[in-house]
């Protein structure tokens, strides 16, 4: 699906939230950590969708590469394949 967006459309910090599915309270503290940039309309808080966007593009990345590095791990340590069971389990 393609989707074609202004490039100044702005989002409230909740629909902003649902986008990336977190909390409105998780959003509003990576705004306030400075992780995703965001101005002010009257007293409430915008972000323009290139911002929100480029952030969850940054946040997958890491995810993907934490995983790979997790599995490239397991691979060498011979364990990926392999089932460990907690001490005192009966292996079916």
């Amino acid at each position: 699906m393609i989707s074609i967006v202004p490039v100044h459309q702005q989002v409230t910090t909740q629909r902003a939230a649902n986008i990336l599915g977190v909390t409105g309270s998780f959003l509003v503290r990576l705004v306030k950590d400075g992780e995703v940039p965001f101005h002010m309309v009257g007293s409430h808080r915008r972000i323009y969708l290139r911002d929100l966007l480029d952030y969850k593009r940054r946040r997958d990345a890491a995810r993907h590469e934490a995983i790979n590095n997790m599995a490239r791990s397991e691979l060498e340590a011979g364990t990926y394949d392999k089932v460990v069971l907690p001490e005192g389990a009966e292996d079916e």
